[in-house]
């Protein structure tokens, strides 16, 4: 008889889309899969779970011991229907719902990409070194815990900025580990100073063309979007670190919903609490932004369906697979299951390196894909019962007219990297 892991494997597996049964037979696992594309696919995953584990195929069924078996238990459903759900998601009724194409997060990731863009073109530095780092140091040593605090970043991004900005001479750094103590230099200051500038030409720019009615309607919603936060958000759009797009780093620390409202997170994220009443103050138009689309993120990921950067960039990804090298072009894919959508098992690939392999969503992929639609209008209709009706329709009008001055001569780029200012940063500090 199996023990109970090997036996909750088994029941998962028969829950799997595309596995027709699976069951026990003398100490082996027997799979097997459904004659459709469902069962390809459930094949594909499990022989990527398989591998991983260094199961042992035999004609009886898969050799496994018992922490194997409790390893694939966990991946099974990691892959599965099942990882995302929502109480008020119905899949029948509310999966493929149409995206609008004027929804609130693409409007604001397209704003924050361009401003972003324009900084970087203008100073030849990313915005975000200086938002969520040059700007909260001086040439007075801060302690590491104090530099978290301020820039809000979960400390294994921290790890790796104070890494890059050591490397460029803009910081030094005594002491190591928790204890370091950290200082601008001069070099540091006036990279600072430089992006700070950039910075506020850009928000200043963009404001004075809008008009003052415009641009008021603006930023009162931005700000009250950012006031209704019981937690601090970084100053720039920045993911939880270099090789992981979630922003708050998962669920390992559940969601807190009393006092406050926090949101699930990782162990590294911190938990930095808004005194209430604070007011945005003087942070440039960038920033607000950054924030705001921030919130919109972890709100959206709240309702446990997937990442919306995810589902936005698979948006296109047809059910029947897309071939490999398409996949690497547009998508986090390498084909030998080590890159982060294979190794989360939104995408699986075949072993091997046939040259018509396909990629295809997992169960847990297509989930994350086809609730798209319905929750961006879930998250922006919370958004207007909190704002109230009046505030957010002058918003979303004010986030319209900033979009045409914007797209005047240029095309504006859809969808957000929250990555990529890691790799720039790293980038200019090896040259």
């Amino acid at each position: 008889m199996a023990d109970p892991i090997k036996l909750r494997l088994a029941q998962r597996l028969r829950r799997f889309t595309g596995v027709a049964d699976a069951e026990w037979r003398d100490d082996h696992l027997a799979v097997t899969f459904d004659e459709n594309l469902n069962g390809e696919v459930a094949g594909i995953a499990w022989s990527r779970i398989a591998e991983r584990f260094e199961l042992v195929a035999t004609p009886q069924g898969w050799e496994m011991d018992d922490t194997q078996a409790e390893h694939c238990l966990r991946r099974v459903v990691y892959a599965s229907r099942d990882y995302f759900s929502s109480p008020d998601y119905q899949p029948d009724r509310d999966a493929g719902k149409p995206v609008s194409g004027d929804n609130l997060f693409n409007q604001l990731s397209r704003i924050y990409t361009t401003l972003e863009a324009r900084i970087e073109q203008s100073a030849g530095l990313p915005f975000n070194a200086w938002a969520n780092a040059l700007r909260v140091l001086d040439t007075q040593p801060i302690e590491y815990w104090q530099f978290v605090q301020r820039t809000v970043l979960p400390r294994r991004a921290a790890r790796v900025i104070l890494r890059d900005l050591a490397a460029l001479e803009w910081i030094e750094v005594e002491g190591g580990g928790k204890h370091q103590r950290i200082r601008l230099t001069a070099n540091g200051g006036e990279a600072r100073d430089l992006i700070e500038r950039t910075t506020a030409n850009v928000s200043s720019t963009l404001l004075d063309a809008l008009g003052s009615d415009v641009a008021n309607a603006l930023v009162n919603g931005l700000g009250a979007c950012i006031r209704t936060l019981a937690y601090e958000l970084p100053w720039g759009l920045t993911s939880y670190g270099p090789g992981d797009a979630s922003l708050t780093g998962g669920s390992y620390v559940a969601a807190q919903s009393v006092p406050h409202f926090i949101p699930a997170h990782g162990e590294e994220w911190p938990v930095v609490r808004r005194r209430p009443g604070d007011a945005p103050g003087d942070q440039p138009l960038p920033t607000l932004f950054a924030r705001t689309l921030a919130r919109f993120i972890v709100d959206y990921e709240h309702l446990n369906l997937g990442s919306v950067i995810n589902a936005c960039r698979v948006q296109s990804f047809p059910d029947d697979g897309m071939p490999v090298n398409d996949a690497k072009q547009h998508l986090d894919v390498t084909g030998n299951g080590r890159s982060g959508s294979e190794r989360h098992f939104f995408i699986v690939t075949p072993i091997g390196r046939g040259r018509n392999r396909k990629a295809y969503l997992t169960p847990k992929g297509r989930t994350e894909r086809d609730a798209l639609g319905w929750a961006l209008e879930r998250v922006q209709d919370t958004w207007r019962e909190t704002l109230g009706e009046n505030t957010f329709d002058e918003f979303r009008d004010a986030l319209t007219s900033v979009l045409a001055e914007l797209s005047l001569g240029e095309e504006l780029e859809a969808g957000v990297d929250a990555t990529r200012w890691f790799r720039r940063l790293h980038a200019i500090a090896r040259r």
